[in-house]
């Protein structure tokens, strides 16, 4: 009788091992399965913590380039502007040097001018040079022919005395 009263508290104590074992084993697997769904989340978190940052990254980039974008545009702006300038610069060079020329011109034009009225005045001087010269020649040859005249005149009068002392 005590045997069997043994075998089934040993039976019971089995049967309560089991339990414990099945709810310790159940229990387990509660704990497992928790700690894979917070794995999974922490991977969920994770995964979105990458995406995120990649889109972060996306978004910084997009804007890097939208910045160097612009930098290009101001650059080649900027480089149109000198251009535009140094164009303007050459276009002032130019016409100062049109300008120059232009007077440059003038003034040679101005001195032909002058040299072709120099050359004239030379012409008049000498003509009126010419003129005196023969004007002068003219009168030497009316007093020489005066002169003459005036000694025929004298030596017909003495001619003309003798003739009249000799009668």
């Amino acid at each position: 009788m005590m045997g069997r009263l043994e075998q089934k508290k040993h039976r019971r104590m089995e049967l309560e091992q089991m339990k414990h074992q099945r709810k310790r084993q159940m229990m387990g697997r509660l704990e497992q399965k928790t700690h894979r769904m917070m794995e999974l989340e922490q991977m969920k978190d994770q995964r979105k913590r990458q995406m995120m940052g990649r889109l972060e990254q996306k978004k910084h980039r997009m804007m890097e380039l939208e910045q160097m974008k612009h930098q290009r545009k101001r650059q080649m702006m900027g480089r149109l502007e000198q251009k535009k300038h140094r164009r303007m610069e050459l276009d002032q060079m130019n016409q100062r040097r049109h300008q120059m020329m232009g007077r440059l011109e003038q003034k040679k034009h101005r001195r032909m001018e002058l040299d072709q009225m120099d050359q004239m005045m030379g012409r008049l001087e000498q003509k009126k040079h010419r003129r005196m010269e023969l004007e002068q020649m003219k009168h030497q040859r009316r007093h020489q022919m005066m002169g003459r005249l005036e000694q025929k005149k004298h030596r017909r009068m003495e001619l003309e005395q003798m003739d009249q002392s000799m009668d």
